[in-house]
């Protein structure tokens, strides 16, 4: 980390308390008052202006967390992975610790690992292929379990994969290590395998579909795959609509600096072989097809808030023309002004609108996985 890095960071702490203590708090007020007003507290489309209905969809406290998550990529002192990962960990705040999680070599066991006989979810975590971890995903996927046990009555196992990051690894070896981690499975004795991720680990269950399908069609395939706010288009060649005064993604927790910052550092990794996989928006029809798993197909879940949303917006269509005609499906569950990782993020409010949001996110997942649950 250079000089200047360092005494960014330094000054980034104290910056943080008074941001969190006062700058914030009065942000969200005024925000709330100016637009609030507007909207006298209704529900809105998204096509009616974002202004009359933020408020209404993601509350005082939505917008106050968003605000905080956001202002460790606000400073501009990212310089590198390393700067990266350090505010991922120390910022994010994001971290769940799961006495009941089983931490292995390849990977967190959330539920019984034992139970082969059970539906079990391979989950790849976010992070833009350059930081994150295992750890940050255990909430969704311990909410997703209690949810999935509450309306089907059955067990429910995710294994939240270990993959390298870039810069230090490349692109090509984190596919790899998806394409063994699915084997490992199958190896273990598992047959009724979903694939999930979110952001990049959504783009990962794209690729790995893909892959499997194409590489390894004798294989038992996935029944089902499920991509949270999906990194299909990373250097975010397509802005949401009326970007930036007219759209919420203008204040999205991801700002469009920082997905271009992971995806220039993450890209410069791939080889000849594999940069086309990098970005899933640039797919052909046959790629695309083959990345839809075909019993149970494929759940896309994000918000209208996040500023990758006007490139998963013309992915869903894609994909959908892809698969059209077909047996396969694709279910698209697009949440009006919700930020990225809004499903991590809000489900630690205690209530609101963000938070009623973040807990249908979990209970629609655990509704379509139900579909490919057999009886154990």
């Amino acid at each position: 980390m250079t000089l200047r890095g360092i005494l960014s960071l330094i000054a980034f702490l104290p910056f943080m308390v008074v941001y969190s203590i006062i700058l914030a708090p009065l942000q969200t007020l005024f925000a709330y008052v100016q637009y609030e007003l507007v909207s006298k507290g209704e529900a809105r489309s998204e096509s009616d202006g974002w202004q009359s209905g933020y408020f209404s969809h993601v509350g005082l406290l939505g917008d106050f967390a968003q605000r905080l998550v956001r202002i460790q990529w606000s400073l501009n002192i990212v310089e590198n992975a390393a700067t990266a990962r350090w505010l991922f960990d120390v910022v994010g705040g994001l971290r769940v610790v799961d006495s009941e999680a089983i931490d292995s070599e390849n990977g967190i066991w959330i539920g019984d690992s034992s139970q082969v006989d059970a539906h079990v979810v391979l989950y790849f975590h976010g992070g833009g292929f350059v930081m994150g971890s295992p750890a940050f995903s255990i909430r969704n996927t311990r909410a997703t379990i209690d949810a999935y046990k509450e309306k089907t009555g059955k067990h429910l196992v995710y294994f939240i994969m270990k993959y390298p990051l870039c810069p230090e690894a490349s692109f090509g070896d984190i596919l790899s290590t998806g394409i063994d981690g699915y084997k490992l499975l199958l190896e273990q004795g598992f047959t009724t395998i979903s694939l999930a991720g979110d952001s990049a680990g959504g783009n990962l269950v794209l690729n790995i579909t893909s892959i499997l399908s194409k590489e390894y069609p004798k294989v038992i395939q996935p029944v089902s795959g499920i991509a949270y706010y999906p990194w299909v288009d990373p250097h975010v060649t397509v802005l949401p609509s009326n970007y930036p005064n007219g759209s919420a993604a203008h204040h999205d927790i991801l700002p469009l600096s920082g997905s271009r910052f992971l995806a220039a550092t993450a890209s410069k990794t791939a080889s000849t072989q594999n940069a086309h996989r990098f970005s899933p928006l640039i797919w052909n029809k046959d790629e695309l097809a083959s990345c839809v798993p075909s019993k149970d197909g494929l759940l896309v879940l994000y918000g209208g808030g996040d500023i990758l949303s006007g490139g998963i917006d013309l992915f869903v269509d894609k994909l959908q023309q892809a698969v059209e005609g077909g047996e396969k499906k694709v279910i698209k569950k697009r949440y009006p002004y919700m930020p990225h990782i809004f499903d991590t993020l809000f489900l630690m409010l205690p209530f609101g609108p963000a938070k009623k949001a973040a807990v249908d996110a979990v209970n629609q997942t655990a509704l379509f996985l139900s579909s490919s649950t057999k009886e154990i």
